[in-house]
């Protein structure tokens, strides 16, 4: 039994031949009519007019994943993405593919702190539109950071002489140092002189 049936048989109606009776007069009949065509236009909208796109981050995710899950599966073969790195090129390629939806696209950032080894480059090709708009954003009531560098551990007071010597002798007690290297950290930027 479809919906329509479903309608007219709780409203005492028939349908017969496609011609609609009722007990009732001509009026109702146009109101209840009304309403079929309402019903019939909102389940052909079933959503997928106005359906937008939710693309997941989680520190706890990996960026071989498809990204449409806060958290991962069963199995654990998906999830959301480790970066908003890969939730970017993610938007870029259903853009390409497909073009924007109609809802737009939003970036769901689940809590905790994001490290970016480099900047988060985006670009116009990264833009949303007016009704299809793209939005990164924290999920509710989470806290997220995303900060532009890392964390360094371990550090501890100079003791080598000769880094001491060139240090004048009120700065000598409260410079500390840390091993980058040893922390996975190669990039040192560019150096410059100074004169």
């Amino acid at each position: 039994m479809s919906i329509v049936e479903a309608i007219l048989k709780k409203r005492g109606k028939l349908m017969t031949q496609g011609r609609l009776f009722s007990e009732r007069s001509p009026k109702d009949n146009n109101k209840v009519l009304a309403r079929l065509v309402f019903l019939w236009l909102f389940l052909q909208t079933d959503g997928s007019s106005v359906a937008s796109v939710n693309f997941y981050v989680s520190v706890s995710g990996k960026d071989q994943w498809s990204g449409r899950s806060v958290s991962p599966n069963g199995d654990l073969s998906d999830g959301s993405f480790a970066t908003l790195q890969r939730a970017r090129d993610a938007i870029r390629q259903l853009k390409m593919s497909k073009g924007l939806p109609e809802g737009g696209i939003t970036v769901w950032i689940t809590k905790g702190t994001y490290c970016l080894e480099q900047g988060l480059k985006l670009t116009a090709e990264d833009s949303g539109e007016t009704a299809r708009p793209i939005i990164y954003r924290a999920r509710p009531n989470e806290q997220v950071r995303v900060t532009g560098g890392r964390t360094v551990t371990g550090w501890q007071k100079i003791s080598d002489p000769a880094v001491l010597d060139r240090l004048q002798p009120t700065a000598r007690v409260g410079v500390v140092q840390a091993d980058l290297k040893a922390q996975g950290i190669t990039d040192f930027g560019k150096r410059y002189m100074v004169l």
